[in-house]
């Protein structure tokens, strides 16, 4: 187990997933957050604190959301 509570080993990535997955045909849906993230890209992160890290993988997400106030109209 890591000991950062925010990051977890692939393994344990794969472990914590893999039963949840599985369960699931192929073309199941997933979405996430409450549907307003959608995945951007796993990026490779070599430094950390000005440290070499040459296995840590970030995962980041793109936040969806929609504009419903239009900061130039008066209320």
């Amino acid at each position: 187990m890591t000991k950062k509570p925010y990051t977890m080993t692939v393994r344990e990535f794969k472990e914590r997933i893999a039963d949840y997955l599985n369960a699931y045909p192929d073309d199941t849906e997933i979405y996430f957050g409450a549907g307003d993230l959608s995945l951007y890209r796993l990026k490779p992160r070599h430094w950390v604190d000005g440290e070499p890290y040459p296995r840590l993988v970030q995962i980041e997400f793109n936040q969806i959301y929609e504009v419903d106030i239009d900061p130039e109209q008066d209320n």
